[in-house]
């Protein structure tokens, strides 16, 4: 689910997203909404309580692009008696250091330490040296388990 105006995160979020449901042979839709006037979780709230009030939700659960979509879409399933992380499970790529104090909390990628990164920009100014790439990324990513995802199986 995505509520934010697509930029190159964005676009390679979704396209990862894709490609990892065609490895693990997993179906899914898409869901977007546009919020020209609204902030991005009041958005998502609105967008997830008009699919539920028109019988247009049959998700048992989210993958959210940013955490404002997913604190929207959750406020929106409670205020219909659907149970985050019984019902249906929501799951965030970035969490922003913020998602594990939610109530419930939800699962995301946790964010790396920045320490290692800093150092490397900060060597490459001091020395003045021309950076090939601006794009650093963590080798591996770990998962922050929150209450919003359901157990597996028995």
């Amino acid at each position: 689910f995505n509520v934010v105006p697509h930029n190159q995160t964005v676009t390679e979020r979704i396209a990862l997203w894709d490609n990892w449901k065609s490895l693990h042979g997993i179906s899914g839709s898409l869901l977007e909404c546009e919020h020209a006037e609204q902030d991005e979780t009041t958005a998502a709230r609105e967008f997830f309580d008009q699919l539920i009030r028109f019988g247009n939700f049959n998700s048992s659960a989210l993958f959210c692009i940013s955490l404002p979509a997913a604190i929207g879409a959750c406020r929106a399933l409670k205020d219909h008696n659907y149970k985050v992380g019984e019902d249906v499970a929501v799951c965030v790529v970035d969490g922003e250091n913020k998602a594990q104090f939610l109530s419930p909390s939800i699962t995301c990628l946790k964010r790396p330490d920045p320490g290692p990164y800093l150092n490397q920009i900060i060597k490459h100014i001091l020395k003045k040296n021309k950076i090939e790439s601006s794009l650093m990324e963590p080798s591996e990513v770990s998962v922050f388990k929150g209450e919003s995802t359901m157990p597996v199986g028995p």
